[in-house]
């Protein structure tokens, strides 16, 4: 949850600055798609493949 706090904190910071966009005017959603629904690496599902990162934030 902290990523994710820092994520939105980040994204809404960066707009503000960079375009001018009022905070209370950003709304952040996530859509999270399971591992096994990505595929990586020449088509292998990322769920069976280790990626050598955390990927879970």
């Amino acid at each position: 949850m902290e990523a994710k706090r820092n994520l939105y904190k980040n994204i809404v910071t960066e707009l503000s600055t960079r375009v001018g966009i009022k905070s209370d005017d950003v709304a952040i959603i996530l859509h999270e798609v399971p591992m096994e629904n990505w595929s990586v690496l020449g088509g292998k599902p990322a769920s069976e493949v280790d990626l050598e990162f955390n990927v879970k934030v």
